[in-house]
């Protein structure tokens, strides 16, 4: 069910994302599973827009020494704030949960984090030096993410000005498509 709620989010259905929650929370608290309570809560906040029920799953999850894939379900609200138009918010969570990477040694998700945070900083007006999406698109292909590092390269030759770099990023993206089709929608 856990997974289920995160596929729904990934899809960006809050409604399916809610109900699946709904249920895992109700068999959490029937069943004494305070990790599935929390992560459940993270994954609900997100579908209903709210931060505070967020933090007191992470908060909870930390509390019994749960550290798995906090940098990512912590970027939850981040997202949340941002749907809400609360940039700055949104970049706050999204540092915290990069200032977790090392420390967690906890990879996974980093190429993520950071086109999330490219996308919101060029959102918040942020110059083209500021976005940083290249770091995105770095740790995507260092990590095999070929979606990811599509769409980070995508972000870069929109704001990229140096024609030499925006001739590789534009390489780059065709041989991402050539070798992987379903990224022709890009």
């Amino acid at each position: 069910m856990l997974y289920l709620g995160l596929f729904e989010l990934g899809r960006d259905d809050a409604t399916a994302a809610q109900a699946v929650c709904d249920e895992l929370i109700e068999l959490a608290h029937r069943y004494g599973l305070p990790a599935f309570l929390g992560y459940a809560q993270i994954i609900r906040s997100w579908a209903v827009g709210d931060t505070a029920h967020a933090d007191a799953g992470i908060q909870a999850l930390w509390s019994i020494g749960c550290r798995y894939c906090q940098t990512y379900y912590r970027a939850f609200a981040g997202h949340t704030l941002a749907r809400a138009g609360d940039l700055a918010g949104a970049l706050a969570r999204l540092d915290d949960s990069l200032s977790l990477v090392e420390p967690l040694a906890e990879r996974l998700h980093e190429s993520e984090l950071y086109w999330h945070k490219a996308r919101y900083l060029r959102a918040s007006g942020a110059e083209a030096s500021q976005v940083r999406a290249a770091a995105a698109a770095d740790s995507a292909r260092a990590g095999g993410k070929c979606r990811t590092e599509a769409l980070a390269l995508m972000l870069l030759t929109d704001i990229e000005l140096d024609e030499a770099l925006l001739a590789r990023y534009r390489h780059r993206l065709h041989i991402l498509k050539t070798q992987r089709p379903e990224l022709s929608f890009f």
